[in-house]
């Protein structure tokens, strides 16, 4: 989706590399296996994504969740390496309940939502995250349950 004070480029699965007016992010970009017959990126792809997000300049970077069809440590270490101004957003790794960060060109909350599916799906650590800049907001919900989402 492009917009002039919106950008989303879709990585694989349910990643982006995106911009909020002023705020660039990245939100599970990056992973490398698939799972549960989601797609990952294929090395190339990982390599093309790295670079699009380096020279983005992302100011955050987000993560959902865990699972191998969002996240993979490696890449996200790679990305962070190369763009030492990014701010990393990875609640699943301490089990916040939700939180808040005012940054350079907006702000971000999330939430822990439910993870959509049937055991052992529905205990994973699932984030939803709204951005905000310059008057404009995007909201994800990651995997979270449509009914915990309020979407239904």
């Amino acid at each position: 989706m492009t917009r002039p004070d919106c950008t989303l480029t879709l990585t694989a699965n349910a990643g982006l590399i995106g911009r909020l007016r002023s705020l660039s992010f990245t939100l599970d970009a990056f992973h490398d296996r698939p799972s549960g017959g989601f797609s990952a990126l294929t090395p190339a792809m990982a390599e093309t994504a790295l670079e699009a997000a380096r020279l983005a300049g992302p100011e955050l970077l987000l993560v959902t969740h865990g699972h191998a069809d969002h996240y993979s440590q490696a890449l996200t270490r790679r990305l962070l390496d190369a763009s030492p101004g990014t701010k990393p957003l990875l609640p699943f790794e301490t089990g916040e309940e939700s939180g808040f960060a005012r940054l350079d060109h907006g702000s971000v909350e999330y939430l822990r939502m439910t993870h959509d599916g049937a055991p052992p799906l529905d205990r994973a650590l699932n984030y939803g995250f709204l951005l905000r800049s310059d008057g404009l907001s995007l909201f994800t919900a990651g995997d979270a349950n449509p009914a915990d989402a309020g979407v239904t």
